[in-house]
C-alpha cells in the first residue's frame, strides 16, 4: 500500500516536508530520481531524511535512479487471539476460528475481524 507519494515538480534550493501518522508496522521509503543521478553532486547539492518518532530512518543523496530503505518493525504485529468469531455477509455466527482457519480460508483475510486478529497470517503487518 502507498501511504504517500509526491510528484515530480520540485522547486530548486526548497525544503519539503510531509508528515504521516501511522500504527507502528514496517515501512519502506523509495526515492526515484528520473534523470539517475540521484539528488547530489553533479547538479546541486541535495539530500533526504526520513524520520521515525525523531529518529533518521533512512538518508541520502547520491543514489543513482532509485533507493529503497526499509525501516520499523513489525514486533506489535503478531497474531493475537488464540480463537474468535466471524459473522458471515448473511448474520450467521462463526465460532471458536483462529488463525490457522484464516490461513486454510485465505479469502477471510478480506474481512477487518481477520485481519485485525491474524495480521500475520493475513500480511498485514508490512506496509510499503
Amino acid at each position: 500500500n502507498v501511504i504517500a507519494q509526491g510528484g515530480d515538480d520540485y522547486a530548486d534550493n526548497t525544503l519539503y516536508e510531509e508528515e504521516i501518522y501511522n500504527c507502528d508496522t514496517q515501512y519502506e521509503f523509495t526515492i526515484n530520481d528520473s534523470f539517475g543521478d540521484g539528488i547530489c553532486c553533479e547538479y546541486g547539492d541535495g539530500e533526504y531524511e526520513v524520520k521515525k518518532d525523531g529518529v533518521v530512518v533512512a538518508s541520502g543523496s547520491n543514489f543513482g535512479s532509485s533507493e529503497s530503505t526499509p525501516f520499523g518493525t513489525c514486533t506489535s504485529c503478531v497474531d493475537t487471539l488464540l480463537t474468535f468469531d466471524v459473522t458471515k455477509p448473511d448474520g450467521t455466527l462463526i465460532t471458536n476460528r483462529d488463525c490457522a482457519w484464516v490461513e486454510a480460508h485465505s479469502f477471510r483475510c478480506g474481512f477487518d475481524r481477520a485481519t485485525d486478529n491474524c495480521p500475520v497470517t493475513c500480511s498485514a503487518c508490512l506496509v510499503v
